[in-house]
């Protein structure tokens, strides 16, 4: 009975075993645990020794199950370990993906860190080291330390100075060895790339290594002393990319430093890393060593200087600029003409009539006369009067006969003597001088208003032709439109610019049109004095003929020729009204050549004149108009007719010759 149901028991283990071998595969494709830990036990139920009573017949049936159920299990086991490789590299992926998402933060913040981030000097040993010897030194001390302080070095800046050969050539050996399906630490040397791949891989470091430089700079002859790296300092911050770049210059604390560097480069992109360097030489040593300064995306930096007021960095800057250029020459014609050509091409055009107006009133010392020899001429003098023994007041009395006043007779009692038109202007611009247009406008109306109309004559002239019309004497009805002519080419020539530059002919644009003649022809059209043999000698005598920066012929007149002017047309004026001016004629007179009445009368003192003060009478105006009194001067040159016996040179104001004495006192 025992064996009986032990032999009964076998064949019920066994079909239980084949039964649950489809439930089991079924398992172990759902869970790969369940159906290892399934497999474990039925081994042993499977392996069990069968009785020994049992046929042969019976054994050999569990064995043929046994080896069944081997062969069942054998497809099962490999999807097993397919689907778990196939998991395990979809969970590494995913890892993958994840890792660089949960540490890469966004685009926004990373704005914002690269905006708030403050770059330093980094303390201790540099990435880059560059040891530069100085010059030889020579045998004078100060020398030497001339000679090792001034050193200029191109640098080429590294675009990342991490990436080398050697990382670059273990990465292509890892690459390799992962799409050839094995293990990238199985790979060690240089066996796991050719020839050609190494070459390329030494290749591509190489550009990757040019420099996006050069990054110049040149330390002065204060140099740095004996300062340590982290002494030296500065502060730099990034920029906004859609800004251009800016010359970058780092500014020492250091006291013996005010420049350490200068870059130009141009804007770089926010993936594109740029590492920048600091010199710091040794002076005792005579060594200079480039230290990194910063790394990263930098567009643009901005230099601080510790105790340095911000209205001093742009000074610090400018002298620094100075030094590196090194001595300019002084080459003023060279720098105008720069100027000038900056304006003329970006100024406004309010800029470029300042800078037309400041050339015209240039005084060029060339101009004024010989510097040499009228430093000769005034060494003479001054030995002259050393050796005459003359006082400083006679010094000063005798300077009073070379005033900047016409040609005169300081002897002379009369007017007409003291001031003679033959002395004072040449003969051939007398003789030239037209008096039948005053002559013809003094007679008929509308002659007068036609150039009143057309502006060909100055209105103080205008104004003074009822005094020809009023002459009865023809002879001195001719001499008298004769000084008005000359009268109205001088105020003509003294509202004139300073700066009168003769113009190149040109032919008519269109036909029918009218040419320009070009030279004085051309200028007298513009002045209004249209006859050349009264032009020359008025330019010759009031005006400096050079050559112009450009190009042409300019005439150039200086503020001591402008004053000249004025003291002639004053004097031609008191002639023509008998040297002597009333009120109202000296309103005019003012009024025309657009000056205040305390000018014009100052002018008329150094002729000799005496000025009164007057005031012009209640209703009656220089143009006739009614108006309120007035204030005004009366002018009267040498007056007391034949019986006055005063000079000339007794007439002319005192020169000053030290201060003036407080009255009363002791």
């Amino acid at each position: 009975m025992g064996k009986r149901k032990h032999a009964e028991a076998s064949p019920a283990a066994g079909d239980a075993g084949t039964a649950a071998e489809p439930q089991t595969a079924e398992k172990s494709s759902k869970k790969s645990k369940k159906a290892k830990q399934q497999q474990a036990e039925e081994q042993p139920v499977a392996a069990a020794p069968a009785p020994a009573g049992a046929s042969a017949k019976k054994k050999k049936k569990k064995k043929d199950k046994q080896q069944q159920q081997q062969e069942d299990e054998q497809p099962a086991a490999a999807a097993v370990k397919k689907e778990q490789k196939r998991d395990a590299e979809q969970q590494q992926q995913q890892q993958q993906q994840q890792q660089p998402a949960a540490g890469t933060p966004s685009t926004k913040e990373k704005k914002k860190k690269d905006k708030q981030k403050q770059l330093q000097l980094p303390p201790g040993l540099p990435v880059h080291q560059l040891i530069a010897k100085a010059p030889a030194a020579a045998a004078d001390d100060d020398d030497a330390d001339a000679a090792a302080s001034h050193i200029s070095i191109a640098v080429e800046v590294l675009r990342d100075p991490i990436v080398n050969e050697k990382q670059l050539l273990k990465e292509a050996r890892r690459s390799k060895a992962a799409a050839a399906g094995k293990s990238s630490s199985s790979s060690s040397g240089a066996a796991g790339l050719s020839n050609a791949e190494a070459a390329a891989v030494q290749a591509r470091a190489a550009q990757l290594q040019r420099g996006v430089g050069p990054f110049v700079f040149a330390l002065g002859a204060a140099g740095l002393g004996e300062a340590d790296e982290q002494q030296l300092g500065f502060q730099a911050y990034a920029a906004d990319p859609a800004k251009e770049s800016h010359p970058m210059y780092l500014v020492s604390r250091l006291p013996g430093a005010n420049l350490i560097a200068t870059t130009e480069m141009p804007v770089q992109s926010a993936t594109d890393k740029a590492h920048y360097v600091v010199g710091i030489r040794n002076k005792r040593t005579g060594q200079l060593r480039l230290a990194e300064a910063a790394g990263g995306s930098l567009l643009r930096l901005e230099a601080q200087a510790a105790a340095v007021n911000d209205a001093d960095v742009a000074g610090v800057v400018r002298a620094a600029q100075q030094q590196q250029r090194g001595p300019q020459p002084d080459d003023v014609a060279a720098r105008r003409l720069m100027a000038r050509r900056l304006v003329e091409a970006f100024g406004s055009t309010r800029r470029k009539r300042q800078m037309k107006q400041r050339e015209e009133g240039a005084v060029v010392a060339a101009r004024n006369a010989d510097t040499e020899r009228l430093g000769l001429l005034l060494g003479e003098v001054a030995a002259r009067a050393t050796a005459a023994g003359e006082t400083r007041a006679e010094v000063m009395c005798k300077l009073g006969l070379h005033r900047n006043i016409p040609a005169h007779n300081p002897a002379a009692t009369q007017p007409h003597l003291a001031y003679k038109m033959s002395a004072m202007f040449p003969d051939t611009l007398l003789a030239a001088i037209n008096s039948g247009q005053i002559l013809h406008a003094a007679e008929k109306q509308e002659d007068r208003q036609r150039l009143a109309e057309k502006k060909q004559v100055p209105a103080y002239v205008l104004s003074r032709l009822q005094r020809v019309s009023d002459e009865a004497d023809p002879r001195k009805r001719r001499r008298l439109a004769k000084l008005l002519a000359l009268l109205a080419a001088l105020l003509q020539l003294a509202g004139a610019r300073s700066r009168l530059p003769l113009k190149p002919p040109r032919a008519a644009k269109e036909e029918g049109g009218a040419a320009r003649p070009g030279g004085l022809t051309e200028l007298s059209w513009q002045l209004g004095i249209r006859r050349l043999e009264v032009l020359q000698p008025l330019l010759d005598a009031f005006y400096n003929k050079t050559t112009a920066e450009e190009g042409g012929t300019v005439y150039v007149r200086e503020d001591a020729k402008r004053q000249l002017l004025l003291m002639h047309v004053l004097v031609v004026a008191l002639d023509a009204e008998g040297w002597a001016l009333a009120p109202p004629q000296f309103e005019a007179l003012r009024q025309e050549l657009k000056m205040s009445a305390a000018d014009v009368v100052a002018r008329f003192r150094e002729l000799g004149c005496i000025c009164k003060a007057a005031k012009l009478p209640a209703g009656i105006a220089p143009d006739g108009t009614p108006s309120a009194a007035l204030a005004s001067y009366s002018i009267a040159l040498l007056p007391g007719g034949p019986s006055n016996t005063k000079t000339l040179e007794q007439s002319f104001p005192k020169a000053k010759t030290g201060a003036k004495q407080q009255r009363g006192g002791r």
